[in-house]
């Protein structure tokens, strides 16, 4: 009989290690899917690239803003359907002082005034806020930009 609990108490050391590391597997597994957002959250300047026929957006943002995570969300989607017109650059500004300056800057040069976050640049247009009601202006303004040789960042480099 002892024999039989030894291995039972086996078996099931076994099984619970199995389960263990099956469940680790999985959660790794998953974030990294939710880490591998088309879209990065801490760009630079220096990340921006001019690629003929592509649009930049350029996303401003604020850590914890709920109305950022809802167009954060609705950019993954973007990018994932206009992929090889968009590239997507975004810039934390609540908690980044060198982001709020390039946020000054760039609308400064598009002479809007910023009231907040999220703050989007797309061409020569800007989107102040974001709901789902302004999804299909920014698809617009992509259509339109793809022809249109205007980027923010470039006037912003040339001042």
């Amino acid at each position: 009989m002892k024999h039989k609990n030894k291995i039972f108490i086996i078996l099931t050391i076994t099984l619970i290690i199995f389960v263990v590391i099956a469940t680790i597997i999985k959660i790794n597994q998953t974030s990294e899917y939710n880490n591998e957002s088309l879209i990065n959250k801490n760009a630079q300047l220096s990340d921006i690239e001019f690629i003929e026929g592509k649009v930049n957006i350029y996303f401003f943002w604020g850590n914890g803003c709920p109305h950022c995570e809802d167009e954060f969300s609705f950019l993954e989607k973007l990018s994932e359907e206009y992929s090889k017109d968009i590239n997507i650059y975004s810039f934390e500004v609540w908690n980044n002082q060198d982001n709020t300056q390039i946020l000054t800057d760039f609308a400064r040069i598009m002479q809007k005034q910023v009231t907040g976050v999220p703050f989007t640049i797309i061409g020569e247009e800007s989107f102040s806020g974001f709901s789902t009601s302004i999804e299909d202006n920014f698809k617009n303004a992509i259509k339109k930009q793809i022809n249109n040789d205007f980027d923010v960042y470039k006037e912003y480099k040339q001042n």
